[in-house]
């Protein structure tokens, strides 16, 4: 029930896209950390600087 308020609201303030999106960002974050490309010191001092 709460999820589904949750996405009613996001919905009608048209935020839905950009929630899918910045979870897509910190999902690629991780996986690009996770195999090493760029380690956790350098991807947060990134995602600060945006």
């Amino acid at each position: 029930m709460f999820f589904k308020n949750l996405v009613k609201i996001l919905s009608d303030q048209g935020l839905y896209g950009a929630v899918i999106a910045t979870l897509v960002f910190v999902g690629i974050g991780y996986l690009v950390t996770k195999k090493g490309i760029f380690n956790k010191e350098i991807n947060v001092s990134f995602l600060n600087s945006c």
